[in-house]
C-alpha cells in the first residue's frame, strides 16, 4: 500500500508526529506550506484564529505529491480554536476528489481534537481508517510512542 503523510505545522509539533508516522509505516511525507508568514501575534496567531472561525481557506504553496497517486493519505494538523488549521482545509478542498482512504491525526494544546477530526471527516467525505489525538503534554514528555504504534497499526486495515 502506498501511503502519503500530508500535514500542516506552524510550530513544528505536528511535523514531529508526521515524521514519526512516516518512519513507522514507510510513507512519503510532505508539508503543506503557507504562502504568507504566520509568525508573530497578528500575522500568526490572530490570522489563524480568524480563518478557522470563518472556515475560510488561505493561500498555500502547491504541493509536489499528488493524493491520487496514493492508496492512503494520512492528514495531520494542529488544532486551532477546536478546529482544523486553515492550510489543511485549503489542501483538502483542492484534493478531496482524489482521496480514496484517509487517516487523521491532530496535535493540540488543550481540547477540540474530536471536533477537528469531525470537520476533516466531513470535508473529505471519507471516514478515516484510523484517528489519533495527541496532547502537547504527551508530546513534550515523549509519552506518545504507544499511541503512535496503535495508530500506525490501524493504517493497514
Amino acid at each position: 500500500m502506498k501511503v502519503l503523510v500530508i500535514f500542516y505545522s506552524r510550530t513544528g509539533t505536528t511535523r514531529k508526529v508526521a515524521e514519526a508516522i512516516g518512519a513507522r509505516c514507510g510513507a512519503e511525507i510532505e508539508q503543506i506550506r503557507d504562502a504568507r508568514s504566520r509568525r508573530g501575534l497578528l500575522r500568526g496567531w490572530w490570522r489563524s484564529i480568524r480563518e478557522v472561525r470563518r472556515c475560510s481557506e488561505t493561500q498555500i504553496l502547491p504541493t509536489k505529491k499528488q493524493a491520487k497517486d496514493y492508496d492512503l493519505v494520512v492528514l495531520g494538523t494542529p488544532v486551532w480554536a477546536s478546529s482544523m488549521s486553515s492550510p489543511l482545509r485549503t489542501w483538502i478542498n483542492r484534493h478531496r476528489s482524489a482521496l480514496r482512504q484517509v487517516a487523521v491525526f491532530v496535535t493540540q494544546n488543550g481540547r477540540g481534537g474530536d471536533k477537528a477530526i469531525a470537520q476533516i471527516t466531513e470535508l473529505c467525505g471519507v471516514a478515516p481508517v484510523a484517528r489519533l489525538i495527541l496532547n502537547a503534554k504527551d508530546l513534550a514528555s515523549n509519552d506518545y510512542e504507544r499511541q503512535l504504534d496503535k495508530f500506525v497499526a490501524g493504517l493497514s486495515r
